[in-house]
């Protein structure tokens, strides 16, 4: 199974999205940051992470 190991630059880039978000709502910034931390650790580990379908609710749907 991979491993994900984040990268300073991907870190920093999580704080900037908290921080931008905390402006308006700690709750929801956290909220965020968790859900990217679940999505991640979905992909790895999925047996095939190609197929993983990221569903937002502005973007269409990325197989």
């Amino acid at each position: 199974m991979a491993k994900l190991i984040w990268g300073d630059a991907a870190v920093y880039d999580l704080e900037r999205i908290y921080d931008y978000i905390a402006r308006d709502s700690h709750q929801y910034a956290r909220h965020q940051v968790e859900r990217i931390y679940r999505l991640q650790s979905a992909f790895y580990s999925s047996p095939n992470p190609a197929v993983i379908s990221l569903n937002f609710p502005t973007f269409p749907t990325v197989k």
